[in-house]
């Protein structure tokens, strides 16, 4: 259940930065995330380059 609780908790922070200017930005390096990332894991925080 652990990862289920983790990406609920992705989940709404993604849903709490919506409408705002953070939303779909890394919270790593600012840039864009992918929205190919983001329709496929919308609980992403960091692009694919800072998730490495």
């Amino acid at each position: 259940m652990k990862k289920n609780e983790a990406k609920l908790k992705g989940l709404n922070n993604w849903l709490g930065k919506l409408g705002t200017s953070g939303f779909g930005k890394c919270i790593r390096c600012g840039r864009e995330i992918n929205i190919n990332r983001l329709l496929f894991m919308p609980e992403s925080n960091h692009c694919i380059s800072c998730a490495k």
